[in-house]
């Protein structure tokens, strides 16, 4: 056989085990069954699909459009995983949801943490490049519970510190670092999961080895951390990403500004806050709202219409000047007049306590980085961050009987919260404030019919104000103190209570409660479509223990006891119970208005400075045509004044007639009355209402008629 025969027969033989052995893969491949689930969705909808798929690819066979506009997925209503992660469910069956940026918080928190990547990896190439040494100290969202559900209400931010503490972030900065993230998106980097053991901590720059605690709550995927590799950067967090960067389609940076750091070491940082949105549409829909916003926000209001200030000298404590007082005090005179109807006490408590009393409230060991203290005679004192502890000792001063209870005390004490520099906002978050706190003494079996009369003093007060809200039961937290049972008797209680408020009206928030028992959280939204958690309603069966509060009698006693124990004068009742049963009272802790200063500031953006007339600090004001009729109008002005009324009066010379009217509209006058020759010689008054409509505003009335209206106006709170 000729050496090219051989040589075709060898290959022959080849080719032919070659075609054995691909039979042979398929035969088997073809027998193995794969498994499949069933897989529930959004809609309700059951379909089966094959195990080892991704949220995307069951997404897109679904609706592209759906695995477009989805960033998460949620398996089983408590797992998030991002759209490319494999499902492996061995066949079980499980439930997915597509959590997409308008209509999902989780969605938007993740979206927000990942541009806050972004940003810190383009602050970081920026500043090497300028040859300035940075530590990336804190990086997330800001987003918070209370406007989590709005679109509109959610940034995202770093926190950097420089070696040189002469150094700032400049404008020029802020330009730079915001064409390097617009550079990195564009280019479509993406952000690479390792795990642990996958991390060469050589490589790891330590500017980015920090976590932010702000950003790795909610859209944490598990408790072990991961590092996420962006570039030639690496970071240490919890949080799940977006899959792809170039999902940031548009992106600002809108503030930066100084912070004060976690410890001495690194006292001062640099924020930076930006805004990011999957489509313009969105980010032009935001530039809109925020102009709007502007105009209403309460510190432009409150600077135009002569409110209040805050100054250097003492920060986070307000001004408030004579017209925002008036506002201030409006409030407290209506909840006063409230109290009266429901049967509330006011008392006033002490500024300053013993450090043996937070120790004993337990507040020494979970709030004293929140409390001003100083050190006098050798003892530690604090500021009163809350009211409570003070009542536990006015309710403990001596015995008390079940026949008085429930003993409702209400307080507008000053208060005094060491919030960081950083965080201070206006009205909104201060060091200074007033609470409108009240605390509920009362037996277990009174708990439920309390509890239902606060939520129905909130509900009052906040259809006043013309305000919608929504109900949260904030449960048991990790750091929380005394028995398990007791919280659960707890929480039992106030679900029962808010059901039968408002039906399945009302959410749960795991976790979030005090660490002395659970609370109502409620959350108010404005006109502005803002929401604001300001009331609440706390059960509170740990401090009674730990004050040892007590009273006689009730459910445990028989009808003799109850009948000898009111034949006892107050001295006997200290000695003399030996025939009654001590029990401990349950404690409620409720505010409504949160604190007065945040409530102002909200009723300021929410009418837009346009104060209704019963709260308005300037309800009306006189204006004589020409000064010879200056004696009238000041004649009027007394006599309004004198019945109660808030008036001013404009007798300036210099400015003629119209330019006095315009100047007073602008101010929110809600009456301007105008008086020359006719209303002298008829009595009566010209007077123009800002709430009529333009062609309608004039109107002749005597004073009489006038007062009439005025105290209709603040009769129904208008």
């Amino acid at each position: 056989m000729s050496f090219l025969k051989l040589t075709k027969s060898i290959q022959k033989i080849n080719n032919f085990n070659k075609i054995n052995l691909i039979n042979k893969y398929f035969s088997t491949t073809t027998t193995t069954t794969t498994k499949s689930s069933n897989v529930k969705l959004n809609d309700g909808r059951i379909l089966k699909f094959e195990d080892k798929q991704t949220p995307l690819t069951i997404a897109n066979k679904i609706n592209k459009t759906i695995g477009k506009q989805s960033i998460l997925s949620r398996l089983n209503g408590n797992k998030l995983i991002s759209m490319k992660e494999i499902i492996e469910m061995n066949g079980l069956d499980y439930n997915i949801e597509f959590l997409n940026f308008e209509e999902h918080s989780d969605a938007r928190i993740c979206f927000w943490n990942s541009s806050s990547l972004v940003l810190a990896r383009a602050t970081m190439e920026h500043f090497k490049n300028e040859n300035k040494e940075i530590e990336l100290i804190n990086f997330g969202h800001l987003v918070n519970a209370q406007t989590a559900d709005n679109i509109n209400q959610g940034t995202f931010f770093i926190d950097i510190f420089f070696k040189d503490k002469n150094q700032t972030i400049k404008e020029f900065d802020i330009n730079k670092i915001k064409k390097i993230m617009e550079y990195i998106v564009k280019r479509n980097d993406k952000f690479e999961i390792l795990k642990d053991d996958q991390d060469d901590s050589s490589s790891s720059s330590s500017s980015s080895s920090s976590s932010s605690s702000s950003s790795s709550s909610s859209s944490s995927s598990s408790s072990s951390s991961s590092i996420i590799k962006f570039g030639e950067f690496k970071f240490k967090n919890k949080f799940l990403t977006i899959d792809s960067s170039n999902s940031i389609v548009s992106l600002d940076l809108i503030k930066n500004s100084s912070v004060v750091g976690p410890n001495k070491e690194y006292s001062e940082l640099q924020r930076i806050v930006g805004i990011s949105f999957p489509s313009k549409d969105q980010m032009n829909n935001w530039v809109e709202i925020q102009k709007i916003a502007a105009l209403r926000d309460h510190r432009v209001i409150g600077k135009d219409q002569e409110l209040f200030f805050f100054h250097p000298f003492s920060p986070g404590s307000c001004f408030f000047l004579p017209h925002g007082t008036k506002i201030y005090n409006k409030l407290l005179q209506f909840l006063r007049l409230e109290y009266r109807k429901r049967g509330y006490q006011e008392v006033i408590s002490p500024n300053i306590y013993n450090q043996k009393l937070w120790e004993t409230s337990g507040h020494w060991d979970n709030y004293k980085d929140n409390m001003f203290s100083f050190e006098c005679d050798h003892t530690q004192y604090s500021l009163k961050p809350m009211n409570c502890p003070g009542h536990c000792l006015m309710y403990a001063h001596r015995a008390r009987s079940h026949k008085e209870l429930p003993m409702r005390i209400a307080d507008f004490g000053v208060l005094h919260r060491n919030e960081t520099h950083g965080s201070l906002s206006g009205l909104t978050r201060v060091r200074r404030f007033q609470q409108d706190d009240a605390h509920i003494f009362c037996t277990p079996d009174m708990i439920r019919e309390e509890i239902k009369q606060c939520l129905d003093f909130m509900k009052y007060v906040y259809t006043i104000f013309n305000f919608t809200f929504h109900l949260e039961l904030s449960t048991r937290p990790d750091s929380y103190l005394g028995e398990l049972s007791v919280w659960e008797k707890a929480e039992n209680s106030l679900s029962q209570v808010l059901t039968e408020f408002c039906a399945d009206k009302w959410t749960i928030n795991h976790g979030d409660g005090a660490f002395y028992g659970p609370k109502i959280d409620i959350h108010l939204k404005d006109a502005n479509g803002k929401n604001h958690q300001c009331a609440t309603i706390q059960l509170d069966f740990q401090l009674p223990i730990r004050f040892n509060l007590e009273y006689s009698g009730g459910l445990n006693n028989n009808e003799e006891d109850i009948n000898n124990n009111n034949n006892n004068n107050n001295n006997n009742n200290n000695n003399n119970n030996n025939n009654n049963s001590l029990n401990r009272p349950v404690m409620i802790h409720r505010a409504l208005f949160g604190s007065v200063e945040r409530m102002m500031a909200i009723l300021m953006e929410h009418t837009a400075g346009k104060w209704p007339f019963w709260l308005s600090p300037r309800q009306c004001i006189v204006i004589p045509v020409s000064n010879k009729f200056n004696e009238f109008a000041q004649e009027i002005h007394s006599k309004i004044n004198l019945a109660g009324y808030d008036v001013d009066i404009d007798l300036n010379d210099s400015k003629l007639l119209s330019k006095k009217i315009r100047e007073a509209t602008i101010s929110q006058y809600n009456y301007i009355i105008v008086v020359g020759q006719e209303e002298i010689d008829t009595n009566i008054l010209n007077v123009r209402k800002r709430d009529l409509p333009e062609d309608n505003k004039q109107v002749k009335l005597s004073l009489n008629e006038l007062f009439s209206e005025f105290k209709l106006n603040i009769e129904q709170f208008k």
